[in-house]
């Protein structure tokens, strides 16, 4: 079996039927060659973040944020202060909630670690962990903008079924562009995914 992280989730995904092996092949490819995370590569690819984030979802039992649901979302101080920077930098997590009862809800852009929200339990000092999936990157933005104040940082990535135009180079052209783009036959993705001609 491979250790590399993005090759097993790409054989669990193909084994459960969740993406076609064109598909995970240019994500794969996409993955080694320009370094992206295989989740990003797939929306690169054409898979829309919504399809991905349904099927991470499944695979892990829980439930999904969106990128613009995390971008808008209001953290309460007291949810944030549970966990230092260093640590939701550490375990790629964003406290969301901290429940009365002592529930830690956080969001996470990779819950294939079983003992991830053990690990996040112990160091925020909450009775439980409730874990929610997100897209990597939009876990990293959330990381920075309420952590750093980086107001920007959902701007520089993907957004929702976009393909993965930044926010900031949208226009409604843009957005009807990336629409139609998804509907691209499979042997152009491969090549708008960077996998040489």
């Amino acid at each position: 079996m491979n250790s590399d992280p993005s090759s097993v989730l790409a054989e669990r995904m193909l084994r459960e039927g969740r993406i076609s092996p064109a598909l995970a092949n240019a994500a794969l490819d996409r993955h080694r060659t320009a370094g992206d995370r295989f989740e990003e590569a797939l929306i690169e690819c054409g898979l829309p973040e919504s399809m991905l984030l349904r099927h991470l979802a499944e695979m892990f039992g829980t439930k999904f944020i969106s990128t613009k649901t995390l971008q808008g979302a209001s953290v309460p101080r007291a949810a944030l202060q549970r966990l230092s920077q260093r640590l939701a930098e550490r375990y790629q997590v964003v406290p969301l909630r901290f429940a009365e009862d002592e529930t830690l809800t956080v969001v996470a852009g990779d819950m294939s670690n079983p003992e991830l929200l053990e690990n996040v339990r112990v160091a925020a000092g909450a009775r439980q962990v409730k874990g929610l999936v997100a897209r990597p990157a939009a876990v990293q933005a959330a990381i920075a903008k309420l952590y750093r104040g980086d107001g920007a940082a959902f701007g520089r990535i993907g957004s929702l079924e976009d393909g993965g135009i930044p926010e900031h180079q949208e226009g409604s052209r843009n957005r009807r562009a990336a629409r139609v783009q998804l509907h691209v036959p499979q042997d152009q993705r491969r090549h708008r995914c960077g996998t040489p001609p």
